[in-house]
C-alpha cells in the first residue's frame, strides 16, 4: 500500500519535499503515479507543475521522496497549498492515502502606508503632504485620509477634508494630498 505525507512549510523559493511510503509486502517491485495539482497556490506563479509521473519501488524499498520547487515572487499574498495527488499503483498494490499537501509561506513585505509632514506654509497658500506606498506596490491599493485639528481649526483656519480614499495603482509609490489654508 502506497501513501504520501504532507510536506513540512517552505518559504517562497525552497523545495517542498513530499515523502512517498510503501507498507506491507514489499519483496517485489511497485509502481505508483504522482503528480501536481493546485490547491491555494496556482501551478507556473507559485510552483513549478509536475505532470503525472511514474515512481517505482525496488525490491525492498519502502520509502521515496518526490520535491516540488516554489516560486520566489514578490507579491504579498496569503500562505499558499500545492497537493501531490498519488494514482495508478501497480502489481496489486493499493493507495491508503493519496494525497499530501505542502504550503508555502509568504515572503514578501504587506504594502504600507506612511504620511510625512507639510512643510509650513503663508496663510492662504496649500498644504501638501506626502503620502508613500512601501512594500508589496505590484498591485492595486487603497488607504484613506481625512484632516483633523491640530492647533489649527477647521473652518476658520484651514478647509477641512472628509475621509477621502487615495487610490495607488501597481508601480506607484508616492501621491501628494493638498489642504487649503485659509487667509
Amino acid at each position: 500500500s502506497f501513501a504520501i505525507a504532507d510536506a513540512t512549510a517552505v518559504a517562497e523559493g525552497a523545495s517542498l519535499s513530499f515523502t512517498i511510503t510503501r507498507t506491507g509486502v514489499t519483496s517485489s517491485s511497485h509502481s505508483v503515479s504522482y503528480a501536481t495539482a493546485n490547491g491555494t497556490a496556482t501551478a507556473g506563479s507559485d510552483y513549478i507543475a509536475i505532470p503525472t509521473t511514474a515512481l517505482t519501488f525496488a525490491a525492498g524499498e519502502t520509502s521515496k521522496t518526490v520535491t516540488v520547487a516554489t516560486v520566489d515572487d514578490t507579491i504579498y499574498e496569503n500562505n499558499e497549498t500545492v497537493l501531490v495527488n498519488l494514482s495508478s499503483p501497480t502489481n496489486g498494490a493499493t493507495i491508503s492515502d493519496s494525497q499530501g499537501s505542502g504550503t508555502i509561506n509568504n515572503n514578501d513585505a504587506a504594502p504600507s502606508f506612511a504620511i510625512g509632514d507639510a512643510t509650513a506654509v503663508a496663510e492662504g497658500s496649500a498644504l501638501t503632504f506626502t503620502v508613500t506606498r512601501s512594500g508589496d506596490t505590484s498591485g492595486t491599493n487603497a488607504v484613506s485620509y481625512a484632516t483633523a485639528n491640530g492647533t489649527a481649526t477647521s473652518g476658520s483656519d484651514y478647509t477641512a477634508i472628509a475621509a477621502t480614499v487615495l487610490t495607488f495603482t501597481a508601480g506607484q509609490t508616492s501621491k501628494t494630498v493638498t489642504v487649503a489654508t485659509i487667509n
